[in-house]
């Protein structure tokens, strides 16, 4: 099994952050990676979602379970093919005005040789993801400077 684990502080709010990484079905628009993210359904605070991943090697399609705890918790996980598990916990922490999220990845593979490459690319991944969440709350959420 595959464990990464990353810290960000973003001057968003905790619900602010929450919010964005919820709204995964615009993940498209903002994640080159993520080419498909359709709810097929909602059950209170649970979404069950059909995502698609690339990989630029292969594409992954799956099935997963998100669990919303908003503010402070989103939680994905799947046992579909081709995983044997998935896990993807954002943690969302206030911090005044601004908020420290932690984002951890565990990825168990079916498959001996994508298990490789996975663990080889969901670091680089969750950096991105990251760096891409930034960008999009501050294109979403900019506050006002003065002049």
């Amino acid at each position: 099994m595959e464990r990464q684990s990353a810290t960000h502080r973003f001057p968003y709010t905790a619900g602010q952050m929450f919010d964005l990484a919820a709204d995964i079905e615009r993940y498209p628009e903002f994640l080159p990676h993520w080419p498909r993210a359709t709810i097929r359904r909602r059950e209170g605070n649970v979404l069950y979602v059909l995502q698609e991943i690339d990989l630029g090697i292969r594409r992954l399609r799956f099935e997963s379970r998100a669990v919303l705890e908003r503010p402070d918790r989103l939680c994905v996980s799947s046992e579909a093919l081709p995983f044997r598990s998935m896990l993807v916990d954002w943690r969302f922490v206030p911090d005044g005005q601004a908020s420290v999220i932690t984002l951890t990845i565990e990825i168990e593979m079916l498959s001996p040789v994508m298990e490789i490459v996975a663990g080889k690319l969901i670091r680089l991944m969750m950096l991105d993801v990251l760096d891409r969440f930034q960008q999009r709350a501050a294109l979403l959420f900019a506050r006002d400077t003065p002049d």
